[in-house]
Protein backbone atom coordinates (compact mmCIF):
# COMPACT_ATOMS: atom_id res chain seq x y z
CA UNK A 1 0.00 0.00 0.00
CA UNK A 2 0.92 3.66 -0.33
CA UNK A 3 0.86 3.97 3.45
CA UNK A 4 1.52 1.52 6.29
CA UNK A 5 -1.07 1.64 9.04
CA UNK A 6 -1.93 -0.36 12.14
CA UNK A 7 -3.84 -3.45 11.06
CA UNK A 8 -2.13 -3.70 7.66
CA UNK A 9 -1.10 -7.17 6.51
CA UNK A 10 2.64 -7.85 6.04
CA UNK A 11 4.36 -10.72 4.26
CA UNK A 12 7.98 -11.51 5.03
CA UNK A 13 10.12 -13.75 2.80
CA UNK A 14 13.44 -15.08 4.10
CA UNK A 15 15.49 -16.53 1.25
CA UNK A 16 18.54 -18.67 2.05
CA UNK A 17 20.77 -19.47 -0.94
CA UNK A 18 23.80 -21.75 -1.06
CA UNK A 19 26.18 -19.85 -3.32
CA UNK A 20 29.03 -22.25 -2.55
CA UNK A 21 30.18 -25.49 -4.18
CA UNK A 22 29.38 -27.93 -1.38
CA UNK A 23 26.17 -28.86 0.41
CA UNK A 24 25.32 -27.04 3.67
CA UNK A 25 24.21 -29.33 6.45
CA UNK A 26 22.04 -28.71 9.52
CA UNK A 27 20.74 -25.40 8.16
CA UNK A 28 18.36 -23.50 10.48
CA UNK A 29 16.63 -20.10 10.27
CA UNK A 30 15.45 -17.99 13.18
CA UNK A 31 13.77 -14.58 13.23
CA UNK A 32 13.37 -12.40 16.32
CA UNK A 33 10.03 -10.55 16.19
CA UNK A 34 9.14 -7.16 17.69
CA UNK A 35 5.81 -8.15 19.24
CA UNK A 36 5.13 -4.57 20.38
CA UNK A 37 4.64 -3.66 16.73
CA UNK A 38 3.68 -6.99 15.13
CA UNK A 39 0.71 -9.23 15.83
CA UNK A 40 -1.05 -12.29 14.49
CA UNK A 41 2.11 -14.09 13.30
CA UNK A 42 1.23 -16.82 10.76
CA UNK A 43 4.20 -18.80 9.33
CA UNK A 44 4.14 -21.17 6.38
CA UNK A 45 5.95 -24.48 6.74
CA UNK A 46 7.13 -26.19 9.85
CA UNK A 47 8.16 -23.74 12.55
CA UNK A 48 8.85 -23.53 16.23
CA UNK A 49 7.64 -20.46 18.18
CA UNK A 50 9.64 -19.59 21.29
CA UNK A 51 8.29 -16.39 22.85
CA UNK A 52 9.23 -13.68 20.37
CA UNK A 53 11.40 -15.94 18.20
CA UNK A 54 10.23 -17.82 15.12
CA UNK A 55 12.39 -20.77 14.03
CA UNK A 56 12.46 -22.78 10.81
CA UNK A 57 14.49 -25.89 11.69
CA UNK A 58 16.20 -27.69 8.80
CA UNK A 59 15.25 -31.05 10.21
CA UNK A 60 11.56 -30.26 9.77
CA UNK A 61 11.69 -28.43 6.45
CA UNK A 62 12.72 -30.50 3.42
CA UNK A 63 14.86 -28.52 1.05
CA UNK A 64 16.43 -26.46 3.81
CA UNK A 65 18.84 -29.01 5.13
CA UNK A 66 20.88 -30.12 3.43
CA UNK A 67 20.96 -27.14 1.08
CA UNK A 68 22.81 -28.05 -2.09
CA UNK A 69 25.01 -25.68 -4.09
CA UNK A 70 22.96 -23.23 -6.20
CA UNK A 71 19.72 -24.05 -4.36
CA UNK A 72 17.57 -21.64 -2.33
CA UNK A 73 14.98 -22.10 0.39
CA UNK A 74 12.27 -19.52 1.01
CA UNK A 75 10.74 -19.24 4.47
CA UNK A 76 7.53 -17.23 4.56
CA UNK A 77 5.44 -15.82 7.36
CA UNK A 78 2.67 -13.28 7.54
CA UNK A 79 1.99 -10.78 10.27
CA UNK A 80 -0.18 -7.76 10.96
CA UNK A 81 0.96 -4.35 12.13
CA UNK A 82 -0.22 -4.08 15.72
CA UNK A 83 -3.32 -1.95 16.28
CA UNK A 84 -1.49 0.23 18.79
CA UNK A 85 1.62 0.77 16.65
CA UNK A 86 2.37 4.51 16.79
CA UNK A 87 2.47 6.54 13.62
CA UNK A 88 6.14 6.94 12.77
CA UNK A 89 7.31 3.81 14.58
CA UNK A 90 9.90 1.59 12.86
CA UNK A 91 9.55 -2.20 12.71
CA UNK A 92 13.12 -3.59 12.64
CA UNK A 93 13.46 -7.21 11.68
CA UNK A 94 16.53 -9.31 10.87
CA UNK A 95 16.62 -13.06 10.42
CA UNK A 96 19.64 -15.25 11.16
CA UNK A 97 20.62 -18.54 9.49
CA UNK A 98 23.15 -21.11 10.62
CA UNK A 99 24.76 -24.27 9.22
CA UNK A 100 27.07 -26.94 10.53
CA UNK A 101 29.90 -25.61 8.38
CA UNK A 102 29.79 -22.10 9.90
CA UNK A 103 30.80 -21.13 13.41
CA UNK A 104 28.69 -17.98 13.47
CA UNK A 105 25.17 -17.16 12.35
CA UNK A 106 24.75 -15.22 9.14
CA UNK A 107 22.45 -12.15 9.34
CA UNK A 108 19.87 -11.44 6.66
CA UNK A 109 20.25 -8.56 4.23
CA UNK A 110 17.55 -6.14 3.05
CA UNK A 111 17.89 -6.31 -0.74
CA UNK A 112 16.13 -2.94 -1.17
CA UNK A 113 19.10 -1.05 0.29
CA UNK A 114 22.76 -0.88 -0.79
CA UNK A 115 24.04 -1.69 2.72
CA UNK A 116 25.15 -5.31 3.24
CA UNK A 117 23.68 -7.48 5.94
CA UNK A 118 21.34 -4.73 7.16
CA UNK A 119 18.07 -5.29 8.98
CA UNK A 120 14.79 -4.94 7.15
CA UNK A 121 13.09 -1.76 8.33
CA UNK A 122 9.43 -0.92 7.86
CA UNK A 123 8.18 2.50 8.92
CA UNK A 124 4.56 2.81 10.10
CA UNK A 125 3.54 6.03 8.36
CA UNK A 126 0.27 7.40 7.14
CA UNK A 127 -1.68 10.66 7.03
CA UNK A 128 -3.85 11.11 10.10
CA UNK A 129 -6.59 13.54 9.17
CA UNK A 130 -8.46 15.09 12.09
CA UNK A 131 -11.55 17.20 11.41
CA UNK A 132 -13.51 19.16 14.01
CA UNK A 133 -16.70 21.13 13.52
CA UNK A 134 -17.67 23.78 16.08
CA UNK A 135 -21.05 25.48 16.30
CA UNK A 136 -20.96 29.28 16.14
CA UNK A 137 -24.41 30.41 17.30
CA UNK A 138 -26.12 32.01 20.27
CA UNK A 139 -28.05 29.42 22.24
CA UNK A 140 -30.89 28.72 22.29
CA UNK A 141 -31.13 28.82 18.50
CA UNK A 142 -34.48 30.04 17.19
CA UNK A 143 -35.97 30.08 13.67
CA UNK A 144 -34.46 32.95 11.70
CA UNK A 145 -31.28 33.05 13.78
CA UNK A 146 -27.84 33.00 12.13
CA UNK A 147 -26.02 29.68 12.47
CA UNK A 148 -22.30 29.36 11.78
CA UNK A 149 -19.74 26.60 11.92
CA UNK A 150 -15.95 26.49 12.02
CA UNK A 151 -14.23 23.49 10.41
CA UNK A 152 -10.66 22.78 11.49
CA UNK A 153 -8.77 20.18 9.45
CA UNK A 154 -5.28 19.05 10.41
CA UNK A 155 -2.88 16.30 9.36
CA UNK A 156 -1.51 14.76 12.53
CA UNK A 157 0.21 11.98 10.63
CA UNK A 158 3.77 11.51 9.42
CA UNK A 159 3.27 11.89 5.66
CA UNK A 160 1.33 14.28 3.47
CA UNK A 161 -2.26 13.54 2.55
CA UNK A 162 -2.72 13.74 -1.21
CA UNK A 163 -5.73 15.28 -2.99
CA UNK A 164 -7.73 16.07 0.12
CA UNK A 165 -11.47 16.63 -0.30
CA UNK A 166 -13.59 18.29 2.37
CA UNK A 167 -17.33 17.71 2.12
CA UNK A 168 -20.18 19.12 4.21
CA UNK A 169 -23.75 18.06 3.49
CA UNK A 170 -25.81 20.54 5.48
CA UNK A 171 -29.29 19.76 6.84
CA UNK A 172 -32.39 21.12 5.11
CA UNK A 173 -33.15 23.43 8.04
CA UNK A 174 -30.13 25.61 7.16
CA UNK A 175 -30.51 28.08 4.29
CA UNK A 176 -28.54 30.98 2.79
CA UNK A 177 -25.30 29.00 2.86
CA UNK A 178 -21.99 30.76 2.48
CA UNK A 179 -18.39 29.85 3.25
CA UNK A 180 -14.89 31.26 3.60
CA UNK A 181 -12.85 30.18 1.68
CA UNK A 182 -15.48 29.85 -1.01
CA UNK A 183 -16.65 26.34 -1.79
CA UNK A 184 -18.10 24.37 -4.65
CA UNK A 185 -21.81 24.49 -3.98
CA UNK A 186 -24.06 21.51 -4.55
CA UNK A 187 -27.63 20.86 -3.50
CA UNK A 188 -27.46 21.39 0.25
CA UNK A 189 -23.74 20.71 0.40
CA UNK A 190 -20.41 22.50 0.24
CA UNK A 191 -17.22 20.92 -1.15
CA UNK A 192 -13.62 22.11 -0.89
CA UNK A 193 -10.75 20.69 -2.93
CA UNK A 194 -7.37 22.00 -4.01
CA UNK A 195 -9.28 24.21 -6.47
CA UNK A 196 -10.58 26.16 -3.46
CA UNK A 197 -7.77 25.62 -0.96
CA UNK A 198 -4.36 24.98 -2.59
CA UNK A 199 -2.99 23.34 0.58
CA UNK A 200 -5.38 20.43 0.01
CA UNK A 201 -3.26 19.25 -2.92
CA UNK A 202 -0.87 17.75 -0.39
CA UNK A 203 -1.65 18.53 3.22
CA UNK A 204 1.71 18.20 4.91
CA UNK A 205 2.24 16.63 8.34
CA UNK A 206 1.39 19.20 11.01
CA UNK A 207 -0.41 21.46 8.52
CA UNK A 208 -3.98 22.63 9.03
CA UNK A 209 -6.70 24.56 7.24
CA UNK A 210 -9.71 26.38 8.62
CA UNK A 211 -13.10 26.93 7.01
CA UNK A 212 -16.03 29.01 8.27
CA UNK A 213 -19.65 28.51 7.26
CA UNK A 214 -22.59 30.85 7.67
CA UNK A 215 -26.27 30.04 7.31
CA UNK A 216 -29.72 30.91 8.62
CA UNK A 217 -32.12 28.62 10.45
CA UNK A 218 -35.25 28.39 8.31
CA UNK A 219 -38.24 30.22 9.80
CA UNK A 220 -40.37 27.12 9.29
CA UNK A 221 -38.26 24.98 11.61
CA UNK A 222 -40.38 23.67 14.45
CA UNK A 223 -39.69 23.90 18.14
CA UNK A 224 -37.69 20.93 19.41
CA UNK A 225 -36.17 20.10 16.01
CA UNK A 226 -32.72 18.51 16.38
CA UNK A 227 -30.33 19.87 13.75
CA UNK A 228 -27.35 17.54 13.32
CA UNK A 229 -24.48 18.22 10.97
CA UNK A 230 -21.28 16.29 10.30
CA UNK A 231 -18.70 17.07 7.66
CA UNK A 232 -16.24 14.54 6.25
CA UNK A 233 -12.80 14.45 4.69
CA UNK A 234 -11.13 11.99 2.33
CA UNK A 235 -7.81 11.78 0.49
CA UNK A 236 -5.98 9.35 -1.78
CA UNK A 237 -5.78 5.99 0.00
CA UNK A 238 -7.40 7.55 3.07
CA UNK A 239 -10.81 6.35 4.17
CA UNK A 240 -13.51 8.89 4.93
CA UNK A 241 -13.16 10.60 8.30
CA UNK A 242 -16.18 12.23 9.93
CA UNK A 243 -15.94 15.50 11.80
CA UNK A 244 -15.97 15.63 15.60
CA UNK A 245 -17.77 18.12 17.83
CA UNK A 246 -14.98 19.31 20.17
CA UNK A 247 -17.51 20.52 22.75
CA UNK A 248 -18.52 16.94 23.65
CA UNK A 249 -16.48 14.04 25.03
CA UNK A 250 -17.75 11.61 22.38
CA UNK A 251 -15.32 11.01 19.49
CA UNK A 252 -16.30 11.55 15.85
CA UNK A 253 -19.77 12.80 16.75
CA UNK A 254 -21.98 15.14 14.74
CA UNK A 255 -22.37 18.76 15.79
CA UNK A 256 -25.90 19.06 17.13
CA UNK A 257 -28.23 21.73 18.45
CA UNK A 258 -31.92 21.69 19.32
CA UNK A 259 -34.22 24.42 18.06
CA UNK A 260 -35.89 26.16 20.99
CA UNK A 261 -38.54 28.73 20.25
CA UNK A 262 -38.32 30.92 23.33
CA UNK A 263 -40.88 33.63 24.00
CA UNK A 264 -40.02 37.08 22.72
CA UNK A 265 -41.50 39.58 25.13
CA UNK A 266 -42.00 43.29 24.58
CA UNK A 267 -43.60 45.84 26.87
CA UNK A 268 -44.67 49.48 26.58
CA UNK A 269 -45.43 51.82 29.45
CA UNK A 270 -47.31 55.08 29.02
CA UNK A 271 -48.89 57.75 31.21
CA UNK A 272 -52.59 57.05 30.90
CA UNK A 273 -54.97 60.05 30.55
CA UNK A 274 -52.20 62.49 31.29
CA UNK A 275 -49.43 64.38 29.57
CA UNK A 276 -45.84 64.19 30.73
CA UNK A 277 -46.32 66.99 33.30
CA UNK A 278 -47.75 66.22 36.73
CA UNK A 279 -48.33 68.26 39.89
CA UNK A 280 -47.71 67.46 43.53
CA UNK A 281 -50.73 65.69 44.93
CA UNK A 282 -51.99 64.76 41.47
CA UNK A 283 -53.18 61.22 40.82
CA UNK A 284 -52.53 59.54 37.50
CA UNK A 285 -52.10 56.05 36.02
CA UNK A 286 -49.52 54.07 34.14
CA UNK A 287 -50.73 51.70 31.41
CA UNK A 288 -48.41 48.75 30.75
CA UNK A 289 -48.89 46.41 27.80
CA UNK A 290 -47.01 43.09 27.78
CA UNK A 291 -46.83 41.31 24.39
CA UNK A 292 -45.47 37.87 23.46
CA UNK A 293 -44.02 38.22 19.94
CA UNK A 294 -42.26 34.83 19.98
CA UNK A 295 -43.20 31.46 18.58
CA UNK A 296 -43.77 29.81 21.95
CA UNK A 297 -45.85 30.53 25.04
CA UNK A 298 -44.19 32.43 27.85
CA UNK A 299 -44.57 30.79 31.24
CA UNK A 300 -44.23 32.25 34.71
CA UNK A 301 -43.99 35.82 33.45
CA UNK A 302 -43.05 38.24 36.23
CA UNK A 303 -43.45 42.01 35.78
CA UNK A 304 -41.60 44.07 38.38
CA UNK A 305 -42.10 47.80 38.72
CA UNK A 306 -39.85 49.58 41.23
CA UNK A 307 -42.01 52.69 41.66
CA UNK A 308 -39.96 55.83 42.47
CA UNK A 309 -40.28 57.18 45.99
CA UNK A 310 -41.69 60.42 44.54
CA UNK A 311 -44.90 58.47 43.87
CA UNK A 312 -47.40 56.90 46.23
CA UNK A 313 -48.91 53.65 44.96
CA UNK A 314 -52.68 53.80 45.15
CA UNK A 315 -53.75 50.62 43.36
CA UNK A 316 -52.35 47.92 41.08
CA UNK A 317 -55.01 45.39 40.24
CA UNK A 318 -53.80 41.79 40.34
CA UNK A 319 -50.39 42.76 41.73
CA UNK A 320 -48.62 42.54 45.05
CA UNK A 321 -47.36 45.80 46.52
CA UNK A 322 -44.36 46.03 48.82
CA UNK A 323 -45.04 49.22 50.78
CA UNK A 324 -41.52 49.34 52.18
CA UNK A 325 -39.68 49.16 48.84
CA UNK A 326 -42.56 50.66 46.81
CA UNK A 327 -42.23 47.75 44.33
CA UNK A 328 -45.23 46.39 42.44
CA UNK A 329 -45.12 42.82 41.09
CA UNK A 330 -47.52 41.10 38.67
CA UNK A 331 -47.27 37.34 37.98
CA UNK A 332 -48.74 35.86 34.80
CA UNK A 333 -48.94 32.08 34.57
CA UNK A 334 -48.83 31.97 30.76
CA UNK A 335 -48.71 34.37 27.85
CA UNK A 336 -49.50 32.65 24.57
CA UNK A 337 -48.00 33.55 21.20
CA UNK A 338 -49.37 36.90 20.03
CA UNK A 339 -51.19 37.55 23.31
CA UNK A 340 -51.19 41.02 24.88
CA UNK A 341 -51.96 41.62 28.55
CA UNK A 342 -52.78 45.15 29.80
CA UNK A 343 -51.73 46.16 33.31
CA UNK A 344 -52.66 49.34 35.19
CA UNK A 345 -50.90 51.13 38.01
CA UNK A 346 -52.56 54.06 39.86
CA UNK A 347 -50.24 56.45 41.67
CA UNK A 348 -50.18 59.90 43.24
CA UNK A 349 -47.36 62.45 43.24
CA UNK A 350 -46.29 63.06 46.81
CA UNK A 351 -47.08 66.61 48.00
CA UNK A 352 -43.46 67.50 48.68
CA UNK A 353 -42.25 66.87 45.12
CA UNK A 354 -40.08 69.74 43.91
CA UNK A 355 -40.68 71.69 40.76
CA UNK A 356 -38.78 70.23 37.79
CA UNK A 357 -38.30 66.79 39.35
CA UNK A 358 -38.23 64.09 36.66
CA UNK A 359 -40.00 60.93 37.67
CA UNK A 360 -38.40 58.11 35.68
CA UNK A 361 -40.14 54.75 35.87
CA UNK A 362 -39.39 51.48 34.09
CA UNK A 363 -40.68 47.97 34.72
CA UNK A 364 -38.84 44.73 33.89
CA UNK A 365 -40.09 41.36 32.66
CA UNK A 366 -38.73 37.86 33.20
CA UNK A 367 -40.03 34.44 32.14
CA UNK A 368 -38.95 30.83 31.87
CA UNK A 369 -36.58 30.48 28.91
CA UNK A 370 -35.56 34.14 28.69
CA UNK A 371 -31.81 34.60 28.91
CA UNK A 372 -32.15 38.17 30.16
CA UNK A 373 -34.82 40.50 31.44
CA UNK A 374 -36.88 42.71 29.13
CA UNK A 375 -37.63 46.29 30.18
CA UNK A 376 -40.55 48.50 29.27
CA UNK A 377 -40.26 51.22 26.65
CA UNK A 378 -41.54 54.74 27.14
CA UNK A 379 -43.09 56.72 24.26
CA UNK A 380 -41.43 60.08 24.81
CA UNK A 381 -37.82 59.08 24.05
CA UNK A 382 -36.88 57.78 20.57
CA UNK A 383 -35.53 54.25 20.45
CA UNK A 384 -36.41 51.16 22.42
CA UNK A 385 -36.28 50.18 26.08
CA UNK A 386 -36.46 53.75 27.42
CA UNK A 387 -38.00 54.66 30.79
CA UNK A 388 -41.32 56.49 31.01
CA UNK A 389 -40.65 60.00 32.29
CA UNK A 390 -42.98 62.57 33.88
CA UNK A 391 -41.90 66.04 35.01
CA UNK A 392 -43.23 67.68 38.18
CA UNK A 393 -44.63 71.18 37.80
CA UNK A 394 -44.98 72.83 41.22
CA UNK A 395 -45.62 76.56 42.00
CA UNK A 396 -47.58 78.54 44.62
CA UNK A 397 -50.78 80.37 43.55
CA UNK A 398 -52.40 82.95 45.85
CA UNK A 399 -55.44 83.67 43.69
CA UNK A 400 -57.77 82.63 46.49
CA UNK A 401 -56.79 85.55 48.80
CA UNK A 402 -59.79 87.58 50.18
CA UNK A 403 -60.18 90.70 52.40
CA UNK A 404 -63.10 91.16 54.84
CA UNK A 405 -64.10 94.45 56.62
CA UNK A 406 -66.20 94.38 59.84
CA UNK A 407 -67.57 97.40 61.83
CA UNK A 408 -66.86 96.49 65.43
CA UNK A 409 -69.47 99.07 66.67
CA UNK A 410 -72.27 97.53 64.69
CA UNK A 411 -74.88 99.28 62.65
CA UNK A 412 -73.93 101.70 59.92
CA UNK A 413 -70.41 102.96 59.73
CA UNK A 414 -70.02 106.20 61.68
CA UNK A 415 -67.02 108.44 62.22
CA UNK A 416 -65.03 107.07 65.16
CA UNK A 417 -66.12 103.46 64.58
CA UNK A 418 -63.47 100.74 64.77
CA UNK A 419 -63.17 98.73 61.56
CA UNK A 420 -61.54 95.26 61.61
CA UNK A 421 -59.92 94.11 58.39
CA UNK A 422 -59.34 90.33 57.99
CA UNK A 423 -57.03 89.21 55.20
CA UNK A 424 -57.36 85.49 54.39
CA UNK A 425 -54.38 84.31 52.25
CA UNK A 426 -55.11 81.04 50.42
CA UNK A 427 -52.48 79.11 48.38
CA UNK A 428 -54.34 77.24 45.66
CA UNK A 429 -51.09 76.32 43.87
CA UNK A 430 -49.06 73.07 43.84
CA UNK A 431 -46.11 74.04 46.02
CA UNK A 432 -45.31 75.80 49.26
CA UNK A 433 -45.29 79.61 49.21
CA UNK A 434 -42.25 80.90 51.08
CA UNK A 435 -41.36 84.40 52.34
CA UNK A 436 -44.92 85.49 51.66
CA UNK A 437 -45.59 89.22 52.33
CA UNK A 438 -49.07 90.76 52.66
CA UNK A 439 -49.42 94.56 52.34
CA UNK A 440 -52.64 96.40 53.34
CA UNK A 441 -52.58 100.12 52.54
CA UNK A 442 -55.01 102.09 54.77
CA UNK A 443 -57.77 103.94 52.95
CA UNK A 444 -57.96 107.74 53.30
CA UNK A 445 -59.60 109.03 56.56
CA UNK A 446 -58.58 105.77 58.35
CA UNK A 447 -56.20 105.67 61.32
CA UNK A 448 -54.36 102.46 62.35
CA UNK A 449 -55.10 101.16 65.84
CA UNK A 450 -51.76 100.41 67.41
CA UNK A 451 -50.86 96.77 68.22
CA UNK A 452 -54.07 95.50 66.69
CA UNK A 453 -52.42 93.22 64.06
CA UNK A 454 -52.47 89.41 64.55
CA UNK A 455 -51.34 86.48 62.38
CA UNK A 456 -53.35 83.32 62.84
CA UNK A 457 -54.43 84.68 66.30
CA UNK A 458 -50.93 85.65 67.42
CA UNK A 459 -50.06 89.30 67.96
CA UNK A 460 -47.73 90.86 65.47
CA UNK A 461 -45.46 93.56 66.99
Amino acid sequence: NRYRRPGDELRYEITVTNAGNAPAADVNIRDVLDLSLLADIRPSGNTIRLNNELRFPGSANPGLSPLNPGESFVAIYRARIADNAPNGSVIINQAMDSAAEFADEIPSDDPSTPEPEDATRLVVEFPDLVLTKSLEATLPVQPGDPVGYTLELSNQGTVAAQNVRLDDALPDELIDLDATPSAQVGVGRLIWTSANIPELTALAPGASVSVTLTSTLDLGTGDGTVVANQASVTADDVSEVGSDDPSTPEPADATVFTVTEVPTLAAAKILDDSDAVVNPGQSFSYAIEVLNQGGNSARDVVVRDPVPSTLEVLEAQGASIDEESNEVVWTLDELTTGETVPLRLDVRVRPGASNGTQISNQASLSAVGLSQEVVTDGPTIPGGEDPTVATVSASPLLNGTVLFAEDMNGGSVQPGDTIRYTLRVLNVGTSLSTETRATLPLPPLMQYVAQSTTLNGAAVP
